[in-house]
Order: structure tokens, then sequence, then C-alpha cells
């Protein structure tokens, strides 16, 4: 018994110390609908990240309430109206990196890598292939990814009164700097 217990601790240790946890300390989110109309522009510093370099799996969460926009009205229409915020508090995609087994985090380098998971905004659940660009440098990774969320696949819905000033298709921009936990 005391040699299975050893194991089963030596193996948790192994792992431990295998692992190639690394989670985000700072982080931008930004998006921009364009019509000819108007444009609507957001961001947000508050996301929790995680990714796990052993297991090439990841995890994003953002608070939906924490997109800033440049005017309150913006901003409340989009909370109350559209993404639901009280109802569905977060953003999250999950999943993962299936073109990242070359990613050694241990070099310096920059990697491009396909995130495949399930994005779920608005409470609707979509798999997603999303491409990023992984820089490693000092230690540290950083996370660039740009691609268009299609606001029906979400189910938000856009009133026709206000259709000409919303875009279909949002462009979302992320940039993640990671640090090894």
């Amino acid at each position: 018994m005391k040699k299975l217990l050893f194991l089963a601790s030596f193996s948790v240790l192994l792992y431990t110390a295998q692992a190639q946890v690394y989670v985000g300390k700072t982080v931008g989110v930004d998006f921009y609908s364009h019509t000819p109309v108007e444009d609507i522009k957001a961001k947000t510093k508050v996301m929790t990240s995680v990714i796990d370099f052993g297991s090439n799996t990841f995890t994003f969460k953002i608070p939906v309430k924490t997109f800033d926009f440049p005017n309150d009205l913006m901003e409340e229409h989009f909370n109350e109206n559209y993404l639901e915020s009280a109802k569905y508090p977060n953003a999250t995609f999950n999943g993962k990196m299936v073109s990242a087994s070359k990613v050694d985090v241990t070099k310096d380098g920059t990697y491009t890598v396909m995130a495949e998971g399930t994005l779920d905004i608005h409470g609707v659940k979509q798999e997603r292939k999303i491409t990023a660009t992984l820089t490693v440098k000092d230690g540290k990774v950083k996370i660039d990814a740009k691609f268009n969320v299609h606001l029906a696949d979400h189910k938000v819905d856009v009133p026709t009164i206000v259709m000409s000033k919303i875009a279909e298709d949002i462009a979302v921009t992320v940039v993640v700097n990671l640090e090894k936990h």
C-alpha cells in the first residue's frame, strides 16, 4: 500500500513538474462593428485566461459587463438588449490547440496555432476554429488573435430600427500576455 501511495504521489509531482500552465497577466479584448451609418467600438481588459501547454488545452472567460463603450447609452443597450449580460454574464472559449505540438515555451519564437473549441456567447455555444499567433519571449507568452463573430450564430437579436447601425459580423481582436503559473 505504501508503495502504491508513493507511486501515486510521485506521478502527481512528475505531472506538476512537467505542467506548462500559463495564466493571463494582462489582456485586451476589442470589438468593432462597422456600418455606413455608425462605427461601434468597445474594449475590456478583464479576462481569465489559462493555457496548459502540456495538454494543449485552454480556457478564456470574459465578464460581458466589463466592456467599455464610448458612450453610456451604447453600453446600456449592449448589456440589457443585445447580450443580456444579467442572464448571460460571461463569454467563454474553451478547447484545445490542435497545431500547438511544435510550440516550445522554453525557447523564444513565434508560432501560428489553431485553437479549436466551444465559443459561448449569449448562452449559445458554437464550435469554432480560431487562428492565433503565439510569441514566446523571455519565458512569457503573448497571444494575438483576430476573428469575427456572426451575431445570428449566437442568437443576438438586433431590432430592425437599429439594424443599419450594427454590423452582422463583429470584428474581435484579442491580445493576452501570459506568464508561467
